[in-house]
């Protein structure tokens, strides 16, 4: 994974740190996209959503009206 540089000194292959490049740059646009990361996180916010929902529900049905 290395090559003999200019001076004849080992650097690492340039694909490799193309590699590196590439990789970093996509977690940091994925990340500025602020995608959820697992499908627990999306099914956890589901839940939240629903319970809110729910307890809403709840207090407008016991809600006097005048």
């Amino acid at each position: 994974m290395t090559v003999l540089g200019s001076a004849r000194q080992l650097t690492i292959r340039p694909l490799i740190a193309k590699v590196r490049f590439q990789r970093g740059l996509l977690a940091q646009l994925l990340g500025k996209l602020g995608l959820p990361d697992t499908d627990e996180q999306i099914e956890a916010k589901r839940e939240a959503v629903s319970a809110v929902r729910r307890d809403a529900s709840k207090a407008a049905k016991f809600q006097v009206v005048r």
